[in-house]
């Protein structure tokens, strides 16, 4: 939201303000009645709240022994670490790898299959 968004939602005009000297705003009448509804709101962390609310229900939902969680909250750091970012390009990135790995490993092993029985059926004559 930006700030003449909110200025307007709370019923200032941001004209005024703009033409008077902040240190004036005080007197303004507007300002004065924005100032008491702002202080009024309760303030609430609520990405927090979600958080913990959230974890608490993961926690609940995986698992009901404290040794399982604790493993569980290991492996999830180690893999934070071993990939920091978690975002999407990253973890195509290391997807498109593995494959990429595994098909090379795929060919090598057929290539390898291949040699032997291509030797298996040969006769070396001296």
């Amino acid at each position: 939201m930006s700030s003449t968004a909110a200025m307007n939602l709370l019923g200032l005009d941001s004209n005024v303000l703009a033409a008077n000297d902040p240190l004036n705003w005080n007197d303004t009448p507007s300002f004065q009645q924005a100032a008491v509804l702002v202080k009024s709101l309760k303030v609430v962390n609520d990405a927090a709240e979600r958080s913990v609310a959230l974890m608490s229900s993961f926690n609940q939902s995986v698992t009901r022994r404290e040794s399982e969680m604790q493993k569980l909250i290991q492996v999830v750091k180690d893999n934070r670490h071993r990939i920091p970012d978690a975002s999407k390009s990253t973890q195509l990135t290391l997807c498109v790898k593995y494959v990429a790995s595994v098909l090379l490993l795929t060919v090598n092993i057929y290539f390898s299959y291949c040699y032997r029985r291509f030797m298996a059926n040969t006769t070396v004559k001296i």
